[in-house]
């Protein structure tokens, strides 16, 4: 089992590269490390450079032709079934992660009542993956024999920012009220 978090957003809107960008204290993308369960496996950063992490990481080099490349060579390097989360995701939901990636298929995606995908809060066969040829994740799940999954379901059962991630500083004040009201940890 493994789990790549893809944080290849340089943070343009931010100011500075998404995964450092601080909330309530902590990296951004140690908020995202912090809600995967051990039991999904291994955890692998898929990042341009290298990044400074707790023991117990590993790294791939993503080529920065965008997520969907991102993703195909990851799948090329490890193989196996893996869950896919952004790094920007600061609020996911560790029961929603193991829900998601527990169903079988080549790819287990939420999708909106209007269609729209999440394709980075998703399990994939990484093997299908590597065989692929779309730019866009969309395009990569459109490719597979892919299990939709009720994003409405999700968000009822787990909660209503599930799928929130980080953009913009107005984002980032909105995921900092959002775990300000919950009286997260580290974020009272």
């Amino acid at each position: 089992m493994t789990v790549l978090v893809l944080v290849g957003g340089r943070g343009s809107r931010l100011g500075a590269p998404k995964h450092l960008i601080r909330l309530c204290g902590r990296a951004l993308l140690e908020w995202v490390l912090g809600s995967i369960p051990p039991s999904l496996g291994d955890i692998y950063v898929v990042s341009p450079e290298p990044i400074e992490l707790r023991g117990g990481l590993g790294w791939i080099r993503d080529p920065g032709m965008g997520p969907a490349e991102a993703l195909r060579t990851a799948a090329r390097e490890l193989g196996g079934r893996a869950l896919v989360v952004g790094g920007d995701m600061p609020l996911l939901d560790p029961e929603a992660l193991e829900l998601v990636y527990g169903i079988p298929s080549e790819a287990a995606v939420p999708m909106w009542s209007n269609g729209f995908l999440e394709p980075l809060h998703a399990a994939y066969e990484l093997e299908a993956v590597a065989e692929t040829v779309s730019n866009s994740l969309h395009g990569i799940v459109r490719e597979l024999d892919a299990a939709l999954v009720s994003a409405e379901y999700l968000v009822e059962r787990f909660g209503p920012h599930i799928f929130y991630n980080v953009n913009t500083r107005e984002d980032l004040e909105g995921a900092e009220r959002i775990l300000r009201s919950r009286r997260s940890r580290g974020c009272s």
